[in-house]
């Protein structure tokens, strides 16, 4: 089976997840439409990650170079990704905007499951986009990321999960051209919290350490320049 992710922005109908209680209501839309049309169509483990009111609020981080960051992300499996016309007229009838994305999953960190499927997991999931620096090649990119890099994220933050997906292909016209897409679940006082973000609560040193040691990690793996990253609510439906 093949694994598809769509970068979303929010029709005019439902209005922006960036302003507040709208995305409640684009993640009413994807989980009570979307996903059960997706599962019947034959889509498995569908996946959405909105940016619904759990994970708003001031201080909250987010970041895209390319404009907006996105409203949701919806992920699925498919026998056959060439056969996906169906799925995206499902998904283009709530995003006004999309990006498709052919990826190679791994996962360093499995989430912990959900009692049942749909449930809130548990904690927010930061999902960053990301280019490699101008100077690597596809090879040293994948071997930093997936080697040193992937070991200074984990000792550094405090992951509760750690999904990575390599971008295959772009499957939409006008795609920006990502490399990655990084889903990273933390404890959901990391969005407002550098001590538990950085897993350094109560000393200050360890939270300076860290900070330093994953920005020179960062440094030497991606484009600073080309960033999308935002945190969300994430809700599963595996199978």
């Amino acid at each position: 089976m093949e694994k598809l992710v769509y970068l979303g922005w929010a029709s005019e109908g439902l209005g922006r997840a960036s302003a507040g209680m709208a995305g409640d209501v684009l993640r009413d839309r994807l989980l009570s439409e979307v996903v059960p049309a997706l599962q019947a169509g034959g889509a498995g483990s569908v996946q959405v990650a909105v940016a619904d009111a759990a994970v708003g609020g001031d201080g909250v981080f987010s970041f895209s170079s390319e404009g907006t960051p996105k409203d949701a992300v919806v992920s699925f499996w498919l026998e056959v990704s060439a056969e996906r016309a169906w799925a995206e007229a499902l998904l283009t009838g709530v995003f006004d905007a999309m990006h498709g994305y052919l990826v190679c999953e791994s996962r360093p960190i499995v989430p912990q499951a959900v009692a049942n499927p749909g449930d809130r997991s548990v904690g927010a999931s930061q999902i960053t986009c990301i280019a490699a620096r101008p100077d690597l090649s596809h090879d040293e990119f994948i071997a930093r990321w997936q080697g040193a890099f992937c070991d200074v994220a984990i000792e550094c933050q405090h992951t509760i999960a750690y999904v990575r997906n390599e971008v295959v292909r772009a499957l939409t016209d006008g795609a920006p051209d990502w490399w990655a897409i990084v889903e990273e679940s933390f404890p959901v006082e990391a969005m407002t919290d550098p001590a538990v973000f950085y897993d350094a609560q109560g000393d200050p040193e360890l939270l300076a350490a860290n900070q330093a040691r994953l920005f020179e990690s960062v440094g030497e793996l991606i484009d600073l320049a080309r960033v999308d990253a935002r945190f969300y609510s994430e809700y599963r439906f595996e199978g």
